[in-house]
This record gives structure tokens, C-alpha cells and sequence, in this order.
């Protein structure tokens, strides 16, 4: 699916050389054939997480970090689990890329990357296990390789910042289809939902308070399900669950009865008149 939209952007905006250096990856079983070929067809180079620790590629790297042939380089990073800590990372270049049938189609870089306290004791996950990170990318390491883990780190800000609204709020994970012209045209609707909700913070912050509650929780769902669409006389647009719909129009009901009630009373009709009227506009 990546490499379909990849292909898209390709061609129907500018070729990705020209707009874009990096794309960054979450850990995931890309495969080497698909990593070197986003070099080879797009120009562009790839930052990425080994999700597999079996993998070969991160064979190589140990026996290089065990045979004492890396660079230790330290700095401090600001975490959100454990506050300020210190990370001492190292470069490895040149690792063989194999196939799935064995057989080498290039070369790849990577960074290792261990998290520490203040006072260099490792930090450790919560089976106990050292927080040592492996970054896989088709840029050069050697002269900083703290930069190709900023790079991954930064998804962080998309992730936290962004997916986590458009999944939460506009359940933007939600799959509409399985086919690659339905899964864009939801991803484009949400995204679009995302940036009018605020440009409505940004112009009408008052407002936007007063009604942000019915974004929140059950109701984001009818992006996902059923919801019902309304204009008013004037043409404003409102989305509603099938339950607040049918609580507005109860409430509409309700006010026309007691019209009703209250011009037959002022004019000193009976009650008998009053149903009589109603089953006529009913009927009507």
C-alpha cells in the first residue's frame, strides 16, 4: 500500500526527489528488496526501526558492537517515561541486504543505540530486558549517528501530536475497504475533517468550545458508522448520531404540539378539537 501511494505522489504531484529528502518509517517487516528499491526508483532515503531482532541485518551489527569495532557516541535526550537521560549510540556501515531467497541486493547503514540513566546505568523495559534500539537507513552514519536516531525519534511528534487525534477523534484506522482508492479517499476525508476542526479553533475559538463536546467520544464514530447529514433553511451543515437526530426531533414535535394546544385554547376550542386537528395534519 506504501509504495502505491509513494508511486502516486510520484506522479500525479512532483517526482519525490524534488520534495522530499527522508521518509521516515515505523518498525515494521518492510524487507530489504522494498527499502533498496525506495533509493533506487524514488531517490529518496529511508530512516527506519528493525522490528525483528532475529533479523540478519542485526547479526551483523552485534558482531560488530561485540567485536569492539564501533564508536560510542553520547548524548542527552529528554524522555517521556523516564525524564532526562543520557544515550550512547554507534554506526555501522556496509551491512549486506539479503532476499528473501538468500541472496544480497545491496547494502544498508545502521545506528545502535542504548538508552542509560544519568550515571550511565542501562535503562531496561518492563521484562527486564536493556533498552537498546536498532535503526536501519540508506544514509551515511559514521559522521553523526545520533542524527539518524533523531530522525526515527521525530515521528514521535506526528504519532503523538497527529495520528493520535485523527485516531481518536476521527477514527482514521478505521478501514472502509480493502482497495487502495478507498482507503485513500478516507484518509483524505479525515484529514480534511482534521484541518477544518481547526481552522473552526483558530476562528471561532468561543464557539468551538461551546459544541467541542459533540466531537468527543461516541460521537466521532459516525465517521466510522452510521450518522445522518442536516441543513438548515440557511444552508449551515450538521452531523448527527441517529440518537441526537431523534432527540431533535422530538424536541420539534413537542414545541408544535404546545402551538397547537395554545392557539385552540386562545381561541376557546375543546380538547376534542385539538386531536381532531392533529390527526388532519397528520393525515396531511
Amino acid at each position: 500500500m506504501l509504495r502505491e501511494i509513494l508511486e502516486h505522489l510520484d506522479k500525479e504531484v512532483a517526482p519525490l526527489r524534488e520534495w522530499m529528502d527522508v521518509l521516515v518509517m515505523d518498525r515494521g517487516y518492510w524487507g530489504a528488496e522494498y527499502l533498496t528499491g525506495i533509493k533506487k526508483e524514488f531517490g529518496i532515503d529511508y530512516v527506519t526501526r528493525a522490528r525483528d531482532e532475529g533479523l540478519d541485518v542485526i547479526g551483523h551489527i552485534e558482531c560488530s558492537v561485540n567485536a569492539g569495532d564501533v564508536k560510542w557516541v553520547w548524548s542527552m535526550e529528554n524522555h517521556s517515561q523516564f525524564g532526562r537521560i543520557k544515550v550512547r549510540s554507534a554506526a555501522i556501515e556496509g551491512i549486506p541486504f539479503y532476499d528473501e531467497k538468500g541472496r544480497q541486493i545491496g547494502l544498508t547503514n545502521a545506528v545502535v543505540s542504548e538508552e542509560k540513566d544519568l550515571k550511565g546505568g542501562p535503562l531496561k523495559n518492563g521484562d527486564g530486558s536493556m533498552r537498546r534500539f536498532y535503526y536501519i537507513t540508506s544514509l551515511p552514519t559514521q559522521r553523526s549517528p545520533v542524527k539518524i536516531r533523531n530522525y526515527y525519534r521525530s515521528r514521535w511528534m506526528i504519532e503523538n501530536q497527529g495520528f493520535r487525534e485523527l485516531n481518536q477523534r476521527w477514527r482514521i484506522e478505521r478501514l472502509a475497504g480493502r482497495k487502495f482508492n478507498t482507503i485513500n479517499a478516507r484518509i483524505a476525508f479525515a484529514l480534511m475533517l482534521y484541518n477544518s476542526e481547526h481552522i473552526m479553533k483558530m476562528r471561532h475559538p468561543g464557539a468551538w468550545q461551546d459544541q467541542r463536546y459533540r466531537l468527543s467520544g461516541r460521537w466521532a464514530t459516525g465517521l466510522g458508522g452510521l450518522s445522518i447529514a442536516t441543513y438548515t433553511p440557511k444552508g449551515e451543515l450538521g452531523l448527527f448520531t441517529t440518537r441526537q437526530y431523534g432527540s431533535l426531533v422530538e424536541k420539534a414535535e413537542r414545541r408544535r404540539i404546545v402551538k397547537i394546544i395554545e392557539s385552540a385554547a386562545a381561541q376557546g376550542q375543546t380538547l376534542q378539537d385539538v386531536v381532531a386537528l392533529l390527526h388532519l395534519q397528520d393525515n396531511g
